[in-house]
């Protein structure tokens, strides 16, 4: 019989293990400028985003004040191939069809592009070429009520406005599509509500059309607000529809509608609107309100506004319901509600920021949480990165586990600032950037960060990953970076 020492053993696996690390590190490296490009005076900014479309090898990064701009050969370029122009300073819009097709529109001058991903690349779509044509459009480019974390749809029909009337793309035509009289040129586009039918908003009038007819019906009418200094209430257009109860939410951006909608009907009848901050309880699909004003009023409005006392509640058939628990009030910024939400996946319920902390809403009732309450002062709010829930503060970071008890997390500096925490997909990875971090830190299950390998200028933003999910993109100032696995 062979033997084997211990110590031996246990070399053998501490080697194996340090290898382990080794490969597994991650390490930043610059990406060369391209010369034909020139970063505006005020620098890169730290709300860059990134777009990636499944199926194309380059990302639409948008730094504000620049072109668009892309990564490829390791080289941070202007984009100026379809599905934009050169000149154009906007992303491109991107839908997906219900067959799964990808198009693109571009948002300065019209154009319609699909996605062949056997060639990589967009194609140009022969309506582009419509006499006339003003735009493309579709519904889904509007925000939604929900986590912070939540994205603008991609889905939806795209639509082409000519001089003189709209049309609904289908099958590589244009079919012309009927409006009620009052819709007017770079109006809203239709709604496409599944198992409902079409919605579209005219300057405040809700008109709504069953699949199956031509007609249109008002079903809301509400004072709009026009102007660069505020929020329009149809800034969010989204519809819940319950078919086993005949319930239909109509949200908006500062108020829900509340109705009923049966098979025979030919449009939905609303019985109330309540204004004030949204949540919606995704398990349950339940719709609760902050009670609070309207960003606008009129003695007109309909259907009627239910005037609520201060607090949570759930918008029910006939007329809301405080609900019950925890008698909460919201967090307000002068006349700003600023509470946050969350879904939290490990319990099954919706934490929701209040005036002194958070509480818990379980489908029946709210329940406070006293164990997030001490950060409260210091304006923690709630997100989701990957599956975990991070409650954050200025300088300060925790996880909300499972059985809803808060887990501190060790950051690597003493006093960060401002944090930014993101995960990789492709890399598998945590991220974390601060304003007094030196390095960016990396991390596999937010217990220990380690500073990733290599040198950089302070980083402002981490995107996302590129497209091939091999290298995240990280942003100072005047550079961009790419973190990836050492070696790679």
């Amino acid at each position: 019989m062979r033997v084997v020492s211990i110590a031996f053993l246990s070399a053998v696996a501490l080697l194996v293990s340090i290898q382990g690390t080794v490969a597994n590190e991650v390490c930043i490296s610059p990406v060369a400028m391209s010369p034909d490009f020139t970063l505006p005076n005020t620098g890169i900014a730290r709300t860059s985003e990134i777009q990636v479309i499944e199926g194309y090898d380059r990302p639409f990064i948008e730094i504000f004040g620049a072109p668009i701009l892309t990564i490829a050969n390791r080289k941070l370029l202007v984009f100026d191939e379809p599905p934009i122009d050169r000149w154009n300073r906007l992303p491109p819009q991107v839908v997906t069809s219900s067959d799964g097709v990808t198009f693109a529109y571009s948002m300065v001058k019209p154009a319609l592009y699909r996605l062949d991903t056997g060639a990589g690349q967009f194609i140009r779509e022969s309506v582009s070429d419509t006499p006339g044509l003003v735009r493309f459009a579709h519904s889904g480019w509007r925000r939604q009520h929900g986590d912070r974390t939540s994205t603008k749809g991609r889905d939806g029909p795209i639509f082409a406005e000519t001089d003189d009337s709209l049309a609904m793309f289908n099958d590589g035509i244009l079919e012309k599509f009927s409006l009620p009289s009052d819709w007017r040129r770079s109006g809203s586009v239709p709604v496409h509500v599944p198992d409902v039918g079409w919605f579209l908003p005219v300057d405040g009038t809700v008109h709504f059309r069953r699949f199956d007819q031509t007609e249109w019906h008002i079903v809301s009418k509400i004072r709009d607000l026009r102007s660069v200094y505020g929020e329009s209430p149809f800034d969010i257009f989204q519809v819940r529809y319950q078919a086993d109860t005949s319930m239909i939410w109509l949200m908006l951006f500062d108020r829900v509608m509340v109705g009923r909608f049966r098979p025979e009907d030919a449009f939905p009848k609303f019985d109330y609107q309540f204004s004030g901050k949204v949540v919606v309880h995704q398990p349950t699909g339940q719709v609760l309100v902050w009670s609070g004003k309207p960003r606008t009023k009129d003695n007109f409005d309909r259907p009627k506004k239910y005037p609520g006392a201060p607090g949570l509640w759930e918008m029910t058939p006939g007329s809301p319901t405080p609900v019950r628990g925890f008698a909460a009030k919201p967090r307000m910024a002068g006349r700003v509600h600023v509470s946050t939400s969350t879904f939290h996946r490990g319990s099954g319920f919706t934490i929701i920021g209040h005036e002194d902390g958070f509480a818990s809403f379980d489908g029946s009732r709210l329940r406070d949480l006293p164990q997030l309450g001490f950060k409260a002062a210091h304006k923690a709010f709630l997100y989701q990165v990957n599956d975990r829930t991070i409650v954050e503060a200025y300088g300060w970071l925790a996880e909300v586990m499972d059985n809803l008890d808060v887990r501190s997390i060790s950051l690597p500096v003493d006093q960060p600032g401002s944090i930014g925490l993101t995960y990789s997909p492709g890399l598998g990875r945590y991220f974390l950037k601060c304003d007094n971090c030196s390095s960016v830190y990396v991390s596999d299950d937010l217990a220990t960060f380690q500073p990733v390998r290599g040198t950089s200028e302070p980083i402002i933003a981490l995107p996302g990953d590129m497209p091939n999910g091999k290298a995240m993109i990280a942003l100072s100032k005047r550079h961009a970076y790419l973190i990836e696995r050492c070696g790679s």
